[in-house]
């Protein structure tokens, strides 16, 4: 069966000829370019490194938002993505750690778009790094395997899709790793954990009833079950009705 593929292409352009030499922590992106389904949805995450000998409070701020009013994005520190309307966030970073950041972003339909993000240590100003993020949604038709890591991990099925009132996903690992599945809303919250762990090569069920961390039901709408093994990640659309 066709299935249309969104590319999205992303480049990172760094301020003041990258950063200073001397700079206490560094930003180094997972990868440049992520396929995402026809569900326009995609997670780009990078790694915060702290440098220096002390413990560092680091500003991540979106500085510049899609233009296109039908496109979302939210900024994302570790397995948190806040709400779209927060434009800054202050993570803080203790001697020799790292922490993840990125943006979880929403597009509809076909065309191009940019955020722009600013790295900056809030004692330190002139320790700065600006990335610039480009996006080019574009429907190609061909045929896709169920995933781009389907050496890797593999969401075999939700089902059923749309549901109420609980979803059964079906996934499967090749090696032995830490998982995570996680579930977002439209806003791009996180509202539900449903696996943290390390598990051994195979295939796995797990089930979610529509509740949020509170096991509080949830309104009807479209959700995203995020799946994490390692360095990979999946993203798959389901949509909850009552």
């Amino acid at each position: 069966m066709n299935k249309f593929l969104l590319f999205f292409l992303v480049s990172f352009i760094y301020a003041n000829n990258n950063q200073n030499l001397d700079s206490s922590f560094s930003f180094i992106f997972d990868s440049d370019s992520i396929l995402v389904g026809q569900d326009s949805v995609g997670l780009f995450e990078g790694t915060l490194y702290n440098l220096s000998n002390n413990e560092i409070n680091i500003e991540v701020a979106r500085l510049i938002d899609f233009t296109n009013e039908d496109w979302n994005s939210s900024i994302c520190i570790d397995s948190t993505c806040y709400s779209q309307s927060i434009d800054s966030i202050s993570v803080s970073i203790t001697a020799g750690d790292s922490t993840k950041c990125g943006v979880l972003a929403w597009t509809n339909g076909i065309g191009s778009d940019s955020i722009q993000l600013r790295l900056i240590e809030s004692d330190n100003t002139s320790n700065n790094i600006l990335v610039n993020i480009n996006f080019l949604a574009q429907y190609v038709v061909g045929i896709v395997n169920d995933s781009l890591y389907s050496n890797t991990i593999k969401i075999l099925s939700c089902y059923p899709n749309p549901f109420n009132p609980s979803i059964l996903f079906n996934y499967k690992i090749e090696k032995r790793n830490h998982v995570r599945l996680d579930i977002y809303n439209v806003l791009g919250e996180k509202v539900k954990s449903l696996v943290e762990e390390v598990q051994e090569a195979g295939n796995y069920y797990t089930k979610w009833d529509g509740n949020n961390g509170f096991n509080k039901p949830l309104p009807s709408g479209a959700y995203f079950l995020r799946m994490q093994s390692g360095e990979y990640h999946l993203i798959k659309k389901v949509t909850l009705i009552k």
